[in-house]
Order: structure tokens, then C-alpha cells, then sequence
């Protein structure tokens, strides 16, 4: 009846009910949800660059299954949507899947292969967790168990698919190729000048499992770091552009060579002393010339910290004019630390000075406020009581007007107020005749300040041997 119908409309969840009377749930749920579902599929034709590949959920596989259907109507409208739109972005969107800089598709190389092996996606619900890729239907399946559904735990297929079609051996090549042009690119002047600049990937990149695409990226940033870099951060931190501006003979010595290839240890095991000096020099780096070959080894892990090389190539080609200069510097800045510490020295001296005679001013104040006090305090120890009815310290009595006696109805007697004295104390002085009958207050002697000791030093430290 109509009551019943409106009752309906009171009761919670009816909506899932109905739809699940109807059997109607994953239908429903996919429609509210085909707007996600269809940025999902736009993004992953765009990053394989096809409009053939098709996304599919097994969802006859899953929606049927006692498990299920065990659960909620509320709850499996939930599933339904998590499986079309959720599940879905985190296997197949972003870095871990197929689109994004970093996804399967970062390289061109991988894309084709990508399009080559698969041309379709069906995750399927209920089984074990699993990925492969049927080669006779080019369909990649993907697979998880319901729990992990319920429970949103999803994991991109990249890794995954990446080792199933072997794929590090392209992304690794494309990756390498990418670097090579971006070296190429910002060693050129000194390609131009010199000669070309080679990195060693042999020499590091099979020792990396994981994130072996980020590091070949961070590598290829360390010849412009290590060799083009043009300011004198420091003596030993500079460039090669920088250096041979003030030395031609390193330039002379750097156009004997027709190629510098850079070795990084992925065991990170390069440690070299050059030079004389404790801290002017880095010790990351081996230089080596050998034939027409200038190699430059260093370690993996340091990989974004680098400074510039061409000190340690000077000393590599040039040492003697390398060792003067280091020695010129350490000259140089041994003569400033000792300037520095000279400074410090008159500095602290001529702070302690200026401080005690601030003290000794303010001493020589201290006496002259007390002396003015004291001065203040004897001439107030003398001044006469100031209150005009004082007489010689007393008052006339106000009671018997000084007769020292009263008169009422001719009885005549002493006057009790004054007993019959005719005058009281002075309420001012107490009979002492002073402004201040106790005594005024007597100014406290001034504390001396005690001086500041001079600071003293021995001799100037040999800064020549620390540097």
C-alpha cells in the first residue's frame, strides 16, 4: 500500500537494495562512475599513443561469487566503484603504471615494444594476486584476491610488467641515450675546444637494481658539474673553463687528449691525497691520463655533491704550476688567518680597555653622587625647624592659650593639656629644634666596580701547517 511505499523512503541503504533486487549494482555503479572510468582509458591511449587499447574489469568473474555477494548491498556498491575506478589508477596510472614522466611509457623506445607485446588490460577479481601477459591475444591480465579489493591495496604493474617483458634493456638503452644528449649538450664548448666527454656507464649501471633510470639521470648532470663550471668556488672547486683562463698550459696539456671519460665506483672506493695542503683539495677523485685518454674516477654515492675537477687535472697534468699554486694559496690565506686573528686579538684587547674605563667613569660618578649626598646630607642634619609656631622646640599650648591654667566660673586650674607649662614639643621637631629630629636619611656608600682583566695571548699558531 501507499504507506508502505512511503515508509520505504525512510529506510537506509534502500537505494543499493533495490538495485540489488534488480540486479542491477555493477551496471548503476559503472554509470555513476563512467566519467573516472573514461579519463582512465584517455590516459593510457595517450601514453602508449593508440586509440586500440582497451581497459577491462572481469566483473562476471567476481559479482557473482558467494563472497560477494556475502556482503552488504552498501558494501558492494562500494566495490563495484572501487574496482572500476580505483583499482584501475593505481595498477595502471602514474609512475608505478603507464603514464607520468616516470611511468612505462617515459621513453618512446618502451612504447613501441609496450604496443608490440600487449594490446589490451582485463583485471580480474577473486584469485590470487598474479600478472601475465598472454601472448597469443596480446591481453596483459592482472589479477587480485577480493580482500585486497575490500581493502584498497593495489600495486602499480610497472615494476611487475617491466620484468615480465624484460624491459630494463630498452629503458636502460633510452635512458643512456637520453643522458648521452643531454652531456652532449652542456659540454659542448668544451667538446669544441678540447675534446668529447664520455661517461662509463658499464661501470655502474648493472651494479643498480632499482631506480636505475633516476640515476643514470643524476649522472648525466656530473660532467657539467664537475667540468664546466667557470667561477672559483674555492681552489680546489673550480671548472675546467675556469682554470684555463689563468693557466694556458693546462689548456695546452688538455688538447693532447681526444676524449675524458668519467668512472663512477659503485663501491665508492675512490680516496686520493694530492697536493700538500690538509683542506684545499677534494679527495672524490683519480685522475689519470693514459694515451690520448683522460680518465676521471670518482664514487657513485657522490654522485649530486661533486666540485669542479680541473684542480686535480692540473695536478694531474701540470704539477708543478699546480703545487705553486698551492702553495701561493696557502700563502695567501695563512697571511689573512694570521691578519684575522691579529684582529681578534687588538679587538678583544682594545674591548677589555674600552669596558674598564667605562667601569672607572662610572666609579668616579658613583663618587661624586655620594660626596654631593653627603654635602646634602650634613646640611640637612643642621637646618632649623621650619614650622612657624616653633619656639625654642615648643608650641604654645592651644588649650589655656600659654597661661598654663583655665578659668571656669572663677575656679581657676593647671591646665591638664600642658600641665600647666603654658607650651607643649614642637609636633614637628620633637623639641629638637631641626627640620628632621631623627636625622635624615644617610646616603649609602657606592660599590667599586671591579675592572675587566686584559686578555692576553701567546704566540700567532702556524696556520700554514692546519690549511
Amino acid at each position: 500500500n501507499l504507506h508502505d511505499v512511503l515508509s520505504a523512503a525512510s529506510v537506509e541503504n534502500w537505494k543499493e537494495r533495490i538495485l540489488a533486487v534488480l540486479d542491477m549494482l555493477v551496471q548503476v555503479s559503472r554509470y555513476e562512475t563512467k566519467t573516472q572510468r573514461a579519463n582512465i582509458d584517455t590516459e593510457i591511449r595517450k601514453a602508449l599513443n593508440t586509440s586500440n587499447f582497451d581497459v577491462k574489469v572481469d566483473w562476471d568473474g567476481f559479482v557473482k561469487t558467494k563472497e560477494f555477494l556475502a556482503y552488504h548491498p552498501t558494501k558492494q556498491v562500494e566495490l563495484i566503484k572501487t574496482a572500476n575506478v580505483l583499482m584501475l589508477q593505481e595498477t595502471l596510472l602514474g609512475f608505478e603504471g603507464f603514464t607520468g614522466a616516470k611511468g612505462l611509457c617515459e621513453f618512446s623506445q618502451t612504447v613501441s615494444h609496450l604496443n608490440e607485446k600487449i594490446q589490451s588490460v582485463v583485471v580480474s577479481i577473486g584469485g590470487g594476486k598474479y600478472l601475465n601477459v598472454e601472448e597469443s591475444t596480446k591481453q596483459l591480465q592482472i589479477s587480485y584476491s577480493l580482500d585486497s579489493l575490500a581493502n584498497k591495496e593495489f600495486t602499480g604493474c610497472h615494476e611487475s610488467l617491466e620484468e615480465f617483458l624484460q624491459l630494463r634493456p630498452i629503458k636502460q638503452a633510452a635512458a643512456i641515450q637520453r643522458a648521452e644528449d643531454k652531456i652532449a649538450v652542456d659540454c659542448a664548448a668544451l667538446v669544441r675546444d678540447y675534446c668529447p666527454v664520455k661517461v662509463d656507464w658499464s661501470s655502474f649501471v648493472d651494479t643498480i637494481s632499482k631506480g636505475y633510470v633516476q640515476i643514470i639521470d643524476e649522472v648525466a648532470t656530473v660532467p657539467k658539474r664537475i667540468l664546466m663550471g667557470e667561477r672559483h668556488y674555492s681552489f680546489g672547486n673550480v671548472g675546467i673553463p675556469g682554470l684555463v683562463s689563468y693557466s694556458t698550459s693546462l689548456g695546452n696539456q688538455l688538447k693532447k687528449f681526444k676524449e675524458i671519460i668519467i668512472v663512477l665506483d659503485p663501491k665508492n672506493e675512490v680516496r686520493v691525497k694530492i697536493g700538500r695542503s690538509r683542506t684545499l683539495l677534494p679527495s672524490c677523485f683519480r685522475v689519470t691520463p693514459s694515451g690520448t685518454t683522460l680518465k676521471i674516477e670518482s664514487n657513485l654515492r657522490s654522485r649530486l655533491d661533486f666540485p669542479g675537477v680541473a684542480r686535480v687535472i692540473q695536478f694531474a697534468l701540470c704539477q708543478d704550476e699546480a703545487l705553486r699554486n698551492e702553495n701561493d694559496t696557502i700563502n695567501q690565506i695563512a697571511a689573512q688567518m694570521t691578519r684575522d686573528e691579529q684582529e681578534r686579538r687588538e679587538r678583544e684587547i682594545r674591548y677589555a680597555n674600552e669596558k674598564n674605563n667605562d667601569i672607572t667613569k662610572q666609579n668616579a660618578r658613583d663618587q661624586e653622587n655620594y660626596q654631593r649626598e653627603m654635602q646634602e646630607y650634613h646640611k640637612m642634619q643642621n637646618e632649623r625647624c621650619n614650622y612657624s609656631q616653633c619656639n625654642g622646640g615648643y608650641n604654645k599650648c592651644g588649650v589655656c592659650s600659654g597661661r598654663g591654667h583655665n578659668t571656669n566660673n572663677n575656679n581657676t586650674s593647671t591646665c591638664s593639656s600642658c600641665g600647666g607649662q603654658g607650651r607643649r614639643l614642637c609636633g614637628h621637631c620633637n623639641g629638637t629644634q631641626k627640620k628632621y629630629p631623627n636625622g635624615p636619611r644617610m646616603p649609602s656608600v657606592p660599590s667599586t666596580r671591579s675592572l675587566e682583566s686584559i686578555p692576553t695571548f701567546g704566540s700567532i699558531p702556524d696556520y700554514r701547517s692546519q690549511i
